[in-house]
């Protein structure tokens, strides 16, 4: 470090100040000011970035799930088209084979068919035999209670010659003919 003797007048001197350090100063906290906004600016800038990512695996993994709902939309509007148009082909008509597994899902075991014919139409003839008059008064109660035969009639139950067997002939309307 030098020594600076100055040997001028006090009013002549120059200034102790030093304008140039008092403008650094500002000119400092600008910088800093600016950089801080600058910083804060880039996390921001980073955050939302971070905040992007997941909505795109958020949105990727919904998006399987949609194209799945979508194929899952289609198929089930073709079976329904296909359904309506089995329906406008069936035009009315009735399944007996349906008719048919129905009567065999509520038949006791020990009454058996041995015939089914058509008295008229929609009204079933049902003959069979049936091991004692019990068993054929539950079977003709079922259908009696069950909403796909409506107005079940015995016409005739007789005991067989041996009396071992009891043979029945009933009618029923189907329901729906």
């Amino acid at each position: 470090m030098k020594i600076r003797i100055n040997l001028l007048p006090p009013e002549q001197q120059p200034p102790k100040w030093r304008y140039g350090r008092l403008l650094l100063l500002p000119v400092v906290l600008m910088l800093l000011v600016v950089a801080a906004l600058f910083g804060y600016g880039e996390y921001r800038y980073w955050n939302l970035e971070q905040e992007l990512a997941q909505a795109r695996s958020r949105y990727e993994s919904l998006a399987t799930g949609e194209q799945q709902m979508r194929i899952a939309q289609t198929r089930l509007a073709a079976v329904q088209a296909r359904e309506k148009i089995l329906l406008q082909l069936s035009g009315g008509r009735y399944s007996w084979h349906g008719a048919m597994s129905h009567l065999g899902v509520f038949m006791p075991r020990r009454v058996w068919l041995t015939e089914i014919g058509s008295a008229q139409k929609g009204v079933v003839l049902l003959k069979g035999n049936s091991l004692n008059y019990e068993e054929l008064v539950i079977f003709l109660s079922k259908l009696e209670q069950d909403r796909f035969f409506v107005d079940p009639t015995l016409l005739k139950a007789e005991q067989t010659e041996r009396g071992s067997l009891t043979q029945f002939e009933i009618t029923a309307k189907i329901r729906g003919l």
